[in-house]
């Protein structure tokens, strides 16, 4: 994803500071993919994503001169999203503890990683059985993954992101690979591993 220039995120800040709706539309547009993406990564149910991008574009509208431009500006839309994930997690819990007997029904949202593993090996079914082993990982882990390897960001940027050192999120990195071998060996033959994922 190209980021818009320093001087178009500025003009469209002051825009809709102003009240202009046509300069959210257009940061909508053009960062709502990406953005969709990073928040796949942090969410289990599909379902909530356009929520969260949602809850994070008001966000932005309510407040856009609260971008101070000390990092990209996708990266501070990515840590709003963050805080509109947690929220949700947050209000998903309440709701959880109050309607217990519902708890058996979130079973439903966990991907089945295994499902058609001997059809042929087309890329989007690849794809499909990663994005289901990568949401089994911790929050902190998927998020590192996401950030290094889907969005090519340094690993010092990944660390002011999670506030963390550098050496956690590559002790972060380094587990994460370990778990995702783990969850493909269980639904490929181990032999066949280093064939389909060779940068595993």
């Amino acid at each position: 994803m190209d980021e818009l220039s320093p001087s178009q995120i500025t003009l469209l800040l002051n825009q809709m500071a102003k009240g202009d709706d046509k300069a959210l539309e257009r940061l909508y547009r053009h960062y709502n993919k990406s953005l969709a993406a990073f928040v796949r990564h942090l969410v289990i149910a599909d379902e909530v994503v356009d929520d969260i991008i949602h809850d994070t574009f008001v966000a932005v509208y309510k407040n856009p001169l609260g971008y101070d431009g000390s990092c990209r500006f996708f990266t501070w839309l990515c840590a709003i999203a963050k805080n509109k994930a947690l929220d949700h997690q947050r209000k998903a819990m309440r709701r959880d503890r109050l309607k217990v007997e519902d708890w058996n029904d979130e079973t439903e949202d966990i991907p089945n990683v295994s499902e058609d593993v001997l059809g042929h090996f087309e890329e989007k079914e690849l794809q499909e059985i990663m994005l289901g082993c990568i949401d089994q990982l911790p929050n902190t882990q998927r998020e590192a993954i996401y950030w290094v390897y889907y969005h090519d960001m340094r690993l010092e940027d990944v660390a002011n992101l999670q506030n963390s050192p550098t050496n956690t999120i590559k002790t972060r990195l380094l587990h994460a690979r370990h778990k995702l071998r783990e969850c493909l060996i269980n639904i490929y033959a181990s032999e066949d591993i280093d064939k389909i994922f060779p940068n595993l």
